[in-house]
């Protein structure tokens, strides 16, 4: 449990397989951040070093890395990361996704600001392979309950179809690991 004088520690938790374009990049926004108070925990599925080498590059103690073997799929990479953040908070990273320099000072103090909270999404911009914005995430209120969000993630009033992005929404590991964890999606 973080108290209220002390800086709150969050997870960054990046899960991959054999995508060595972009992960360099991911990593290094990681370490780039304004606010010191935070893990990198790289979970891979690749056979060979390429994704090891390109973390140990690093030679950060900020960042840990694991490998399955025999490779474990997405689900299992997600649950896996529950287990070993070591963080309150933590949020997934796309290996081919990259943040801002003050995301993580700017999610923390939204965290401390709405202690009652239970989840954390930020916007996000789509970029090229350059950097080139090509569009920005639709704006959405600063609160609102879970039953809304959900609809409005499933059945947006526009009737676009389901996007959304995967990283930067913080969550609170233990209430995730309460409520079963990450489940398979049954087909009807």
């Amino acid at each position: 449990m973080t108290h209220a004088n002390e800086p709150l520690f969050i997870s960054i938790c990046m899960p991959t397989y054999r995508r060595t374009a972009f992960i360099r990049q991911a990593l290094e926004s990681c370490l780039s951040q304004s606010y010191a108070h935070f893990e990198v925990i790289v979970n891979d599925d690749t056979e060979d070093n390429s994704i090891k080498s390109i973390v140990e590059s690093f030679n950060s103690d900020k960042i840990r890395y694991f490998r399955n073997d025999p490779p474990a799929g997405m689900l299992s990479k997600f649950n896996a990361l529950l287990d070993l953040a070591r963080a309150e908070w933590m949020f997934f990273l796309c290996d081919d996704d990259y943040l801002e320099p003050d995301f993580l000072k700017t999610l923390s103090q939204h965290i401390k600001d709405n202690p009652t909270a239970t989840l954390f999404r930020s916007r996000y911009r789509l970029v090229d392979e350059k950097g080139k914005e090509l569009r920005l995430d639709n704006s959405y209120p600063l609160r609102t309950n879970p039953f809304k969000f959900l609809k409005d993630i499933f059945l947006p009033e526009d009737r676009s179809p389901f996007k959304m992005n995967a990283t930067g929404i913080l969550f609170e590991k233990n209430r995730l690991k309460n409520l079963g964890r990450f489940q398979t999606f049954h087909r009807c």
